[in-house]
């Protein structure tokens, strides 16, 4: 049943692999809101206030004492008081890596899993139908993205409204649902497609489950579920990475 024989498929896989791997680690060390902070705060703020409270809280960096901002605010001190220069380079790096890397990384290998484990001979119509939540997903984090960036572009502004904050919150809420719709489907095939490997499958449809579950109640619920979707997400893929890697090897 799999499609990921074939040197192209592999080069992919590790491609894909690697990019989501730098991204992810960028953004929890060098690019990580003070304090170790969530970015999904900011994400889900449910007014403008609010919004404008968290990146003070979170993001805001003292630029006063430097000639040129460094790339990224790397090295500027954390502050929540007024200055008279401050820097939003590091929550910006965040969400342009997010979109550059992060988002192509984890859709790539949401679409590599998801079509290798569809028949041969499965129609273009039905494959794209499987595809299409992953594509969504990706496409709703870079539109929460986007909208994030419009919003600091407006900080302080009167301008910047409990609308826009609330577009920026329907698109990550849209994200994490559709993000879980799937990894639902990702779940179904593997347990429901005979392959090689077939317990380790078992185990990473298995923590789709999880994911599937964990997301959405992360986002409606308490944010404390979002870690858990999101280490059982980790999982499930490095489980394939290494069964699809086997079974190019085979």
């Amino acid at each position: 049943m799999d499609h990921t024989r074939t040197p192209a498929a592999r080069r992919w896989l590790l491609l894909f692999v690697l990019l989501a791997l730098l991204a992810e680690v960028l953004l929890i060390t060098a690019l990580r809101p003070h304090g170790g902070a969530n970015i999904v705060a900011l994400e889900l703020a449910p007014s403008a206030d609010a919004f404008t409270r968290i990146v003070q809280r979170d993001w805001t960096q003292d630029a006063s004492a430097v000639q040129a901002e460094p790339l990224c605010g790397l090295g500027l001190p954390h502050t929540t008081q007024g200055t008279s220069r401050t820097s939003l380079g590091k929550l910006r790096c965040n969400l342009a890596l997010d979109s550059l890397a992060l988002v192509p990384g984890y859709v790539g290998l949401l679409l590599i899993f998801t079509l290798g484990l569809l028949p041969r001979g499965t129609s273009r119509l039905r494959r794209l139908a499987w595809c299409l939540p992953a594509i969504a997903a990706g496409a709703a984090d870079l539109l929460e993205n986007g909208l994030t960036l419009q919003a600091l572009a407006l900080l302080g502004q009167p301008e910047l409204g409990d609308g826009l904050i609330g577009a920026v919150r329907g698109a990550s809420q849209a994200k994490w649902l559709l993000l879980a719709v799937a990894l639902a489907a990702l779940g179904h095939l593997l347990w429901h497609t005979p392959a090689a490997g077939a317990k380790l499958r078992r185990i990473a449809a298995l923590s789709c489950a999880v994911a599937a579950l964990a997301l959405p109640l992360g986002v409606w619920w308490w944010q404390g579920t979002l870690g858990l979707g999101m280490a059982a997400m980790a999982m499930a893929f490095a489980l394939l990475a290494w069964t699809f890697a086997a079974a190019g090897r085979g």
